[in-house]
């Protein structure tokens, strides 16, 4: 760990080589296309509803604030930017503004 002890945080970690695109989880509207402290350069998107996909420590955002995206566009680059010790993508869900576990949607929608 970084900080030299486990910090939990919400959201799953993928790894992945850098520049590897990274996808829109769904349809919806991008709100924060930047550098967030912690996350390094980070996509969040509005999919309505109140449900919200944050993707963190990219090395390259393809999208703008306000643009409006489809499910599998990609959005930006995976790599090591934030508070990272390798290349990889940090995955969040938010319902209502809460942290939800992302893997209850993932594996949920790969289900026929």
């Amino acid at each position: 760990p970084i900080h030299h002890r486990p910090l939990p945080h919400q959201g799953v970690d993928i790894a992945a080589e850098k520049g590897t695109p990274i996808m829109a989880a769904a349809k919806g509207t991008v709100i924060t296309a930047t550098w967030v402290s912690g996350y390094g350069q980070t996509v969040e998107i509005d999919h309505g509803y109140g449900f919200v996909t944050l993707y963190g420590h990219g090395s390259e955002i393809l999208v703008r604030r306000g643009q409006k995206v489809e499910r599998g566009d990609v959005i930006a680059r995976v790599g090591d930017t934030g508070i990272t010790t390798s290349p990889h993508l940090h995955y969040e869900i938010r319902v209502g503004g809460q942290p939800v576990n992302p893997l209850n949607y993932v594996f949920a929608a790969s289900i026929p």
